[in-house]
Parts: C-alpha cells; structure tokens; sequence
C-alpha cells in the first residue's frame, strides 16, 4: 500500500527544489510530486497552496504578521494531521489485533470443543474396556471354579486308587504268607490229604473267590486309572484356556493404559489452550492500555476467559472423578 504525503513532505520537497533554483522561481505542483514519487495532485496542490501562502508567488516573504500568521496555522494544521494520522493508525493496529484475537478465540474455541469430543470418545472406549475386563474376569473365574472342582475330583480318584493299591498289596502279602505256610506244611498237606481234601477244596473256592475280588480290584484301578487321564487332559485343556484369559486380561490391561495415556495427552492441551488464551488476553490488555474505550471489550474477553477456564476446571474435575471411581471399581473387582 503506498503511503500517503503529508504538508511536511510537500513543503520540504517545495523548500528544496526552491533552493536549488537559486530562489529564482517557486516549484510546479508537478515538480513536487515528481520529487516525491507519490501522493495525489489534489493533495499536493491544496499543500502548495499552503506554502504559496507563507511564502510569496515570487518566494519572497510575506509581512512579519502574515508570516508567523501561516506558521501558526501551518504547525497547527501539521499536529491536527499527525494526530489524526496516528489516531487512525492506532485504530487499523487495534482493528486488526482485535480481529487476530478473535481468530484466535475461535480457534481455541474449536479445540477445546474437538477435545471434548475426544475426551468423550475415550471415556467411552474407557467404558467398553472396563465392561470387557468385567467379562473376561467373570469368565477367569468360572473357570477357576471348575480347575478347582476338577483338581479335588482328581485328588478324590488318586486317594481312592491309593486305598484301592494299599488294599490290593495286602491281599496279594496275605497270599504269599498262606502260599509260605502251605509250601512249608506241604509234607503234612500230603500225610493229611484225605483228611484236609475237603478243606483244600474250600480253601481253593476262598483262593477262586480272592483271586476275582482281586481281578475286579486291578480292572476298577485301571478304569482309575483311565479316568486320571481324562481329568489330567482337562486339567491341561483348562489350563490352556486359563493361560489364554490370563492373556487377554494383561492385554486389556495395556489398552486401558493407552486410553489413560491419550487421556493425559488431551489434558496436557487443554492446559496448553488454557495458557494460549491466558496469554492472548493479557497482550490484549497490555496493548490496550490507556484506551477508555477498550474497557466493555477486555471487560468481555476477561469474563469469557473465566467462562472457559471454569468449563476446562469442570472437565478435568469430571474426568479426575470418572477416573477414581474407575479406579475403586476396579480395586474392588480385584478383591
């Protein structure tokens, strides 16, 4: 943008090219804006006229009272236009601050509603989790139930195969001590034959009947037996499955702490928001200051700094109670 001349750019554009004609004769209006390189013809004229003024047509001087009359009415003229040059400078400056800032609000606006977005999302992703490990915790429990039941059931089946054992190594002794005591009396055995045949016979259907009690034992010991490896091939399934909830469980574990760590993340820009605006406010104050009629504008940016920094102290106090309560549920879920 080309900058605008003022009376003091003309006039001295107009007291050099007077000297340098040896005051010969008083500069054109167009010999000025040439000097120059800018400004309107309007503009400059209405200034030469000025200068003419103070001056002569032929540049000499007018009368000591007309001159210091045209000095007066000159600076006069000169400080009115500063001043409103400066005025109208300021007001662009504050014009354009103001319409930064409220870029700047609306862009902290949009970042604070897209992280309340967020959090949202995470709390309901927060949420899903939770109801996931409540789940699978159910489901550990379960199962552990059933380990537990299946590991007394295998205790209950080694003790009974233990009694079972016991039970048969104290017949198979007690025969070997009657089979003993018939090997050492089998001399009398043959002298008594006739008179002990009964009793042999008997002692025979004893031995028949011990031998099938016997049988039956070491077939219910192997059925025993059978089914200790059908409960350990359980026990191993279960364990499996147990090792896979154990699993799932660390990895919600992990999900839930990459939910808490974006969570923080979006904690850390709220505050960083918080002090970007903070910091915009207080330039505007500082740049603002002074200026009477900026005061109903700062007054409005201070209440809606508030506004937000008491909307972001909610949130987070929101989001620290979610995370307690999280948490105790969590801690008691554990006990």
């Amino acid at each position: 943008m080309q900058k605008s001349v003022s009376s003091v750019d003309v006039f001295d554009a107009a007291r050099f090219l007077f000297e340098k004609s040896g005051r010969q004769s008083p500069p054109s209006n167009q010999q000025v804006r040439d000097y120059l390189g800018r400004g309107s013809m309007t503009t400059i004229s209405k200034y030469m006229r000025q200068w003419r003024d103070m001056f002569g047509i032929d540049g000499q001087e007018q009368t000591p009272e007309a001159h210091l009359d045209s000095v007066v009415r000159f600076v006069f003229e000169a400080l009115e236009e500063k001043a409103d040059a400066k005025i109208e400078t300021a007001k662009d400056e504050f014009d354009e601050q103001k319409h930064k800032l409220d870029q700047q609000i609306q862009s902290l606006i949009k970042d604070k509603r897209h992280l309340e977005s967020r959090l949202s999302d995470l709390d309901a992703l927060l949420q899903e989790a939770n109801e996931q490990i409540q789940q699978l915790r159910t489901l550990n429990e379960s199962h552990e139930n059933s380990i537990t039941a299946l590991s007394n059931e295998v205790h209950a089946k080694k003790a009974r195969n233990t009694e079972l054992a016991e039970t048969l190594a104290v017949e198979r002794d007690r025969l070997q001590r009657k089979e003993k005591e018939w090997s050492a009396n089998q001399d009398e055995l043959v002298r008594q034959s006739a008179q002990l045949a009964a009793s042999l016979e008997q002692c025979r259907e004893k031995i028949k009947a011990q031998a099938e009690t016997i049988a039956k034992q070491e077939a219910d010991l192997e059925h025993s037996r059978s089914e200790n490896k059908e409960l350990e091939k359980s026990l191993l399934n279960f364990t499996r499955d147990y090792k896979e909830i154990s699993l799932h469980l660390r990895e919600s574990d992990e999900e839930r702490n990459r939910l808490q760590q974006q969570l923080d993340r979006a904690t850390l820009k709220e505050a960083a928001a918080e002090s970007a605006l903070l910091q915009k406010s207080e330039e505007l104050v500082r740049s603002l200051d002074g200026q009477a009629a900026l005061i109903a504008d700062k007054t409005r940016l201070e209440q809606d700094k508030d506004r937000l920094i008491s909307e972001l102290e909610s949130l987070k106090k929101q989001i620290e109670k979610d995370n307690k309560e999280k948490t105790s549920k969590q801690g008691k879920q554990e006990h």
